[in-house]
C-alpha cells in the first residue's frame, strides 16, 4: 500500500476488510501514518465501482467468486491470491482442494509476471499475480530460454 500510495499515477481511494472495517489503515499499519487516512470498509461498498483497478489479497475462492462483476463493469482486476494463477480449474481444484467457480475466467487471465508477459499484461482485464517461488524460478531460468 506505502508503495502504492506513493506512485504518480496511482490513486488509492478504498480499501477493505470485513474484520478492520472502521478502523483506519495507520492503526493497523503504523507506518501508514501521514501517508494514508484510509479508513477499511466492506469488501460490497459500492465506492469499489467507482475504481479503475481493484487488488484482491484475499483467501482462496474470494477473487474467484467476486471478480466477474468488477470485469463487467470494465474494471480491471488484480488478484494477488492464487484463484487465477492455474489456468485448468481440474489441476487448480487437485492443488486448492476446492472447485473451481469461474473457468472462463481462468481461461482470460494473464499470468502477471511483467518480466515476461508485460505486453499481454498490458491489455489484460484480469490479472493473476504470481506467486514468490514460481517468481523465484521462473527468473533464474528466463536467461535460459
Amino acid at each position: 500500500m506505502r508503495i502504492l500510495h506513493q506512485h504518480q499515477n496511482a490513486e488509492v481511494t478504498a480499501i477493505t476488510s470485513r474484520a478492520l472495517q472502521g478502523k483506519k489503515i495507520s492503526e493497523v499499519f503504523p507506518n501508514m501514518a501521514g501517508i494514508s487516512d484510509l479508513v477499511y470498509s466492506l469488501p460490497d461498498d459500492k465506492a469499489l465501482f467507482d475504481c479503475n483497478i481493484v487488488f484482491f489479497a484475499t483467501p482462496h475462492g474470494v477473487a474467484m467468486n467476486s471478480s466477474e462483476s468488477f470485469l463487467d463493469k470494465g474494471i480491471k482486476v488484480i488478484d494477488l491470491g492464487a484463484d487465477f494463477r492455474i489456468n485448468d480449474a481440474d489441476l487448480w481444484s487437485q492443488w486448492y482442494n476446492m472447485e473451481h467457480s469461474q473457468s472462463a475466467l481462468l481461461e482470460e487471465a494473464v499470468y502477471g509476471q511483467p518480466e515476461t508477459r508485460r505486453d499481454a499484461i498490458k491489455e489484460a482485464r484480469l490479472i493473476a499475480n504470481p506467486g514468490c517461488y514460481p517468481t523465484a524460478v521462473l527468473l533464474a531460468l528466463k536467461p535460459l530460454l
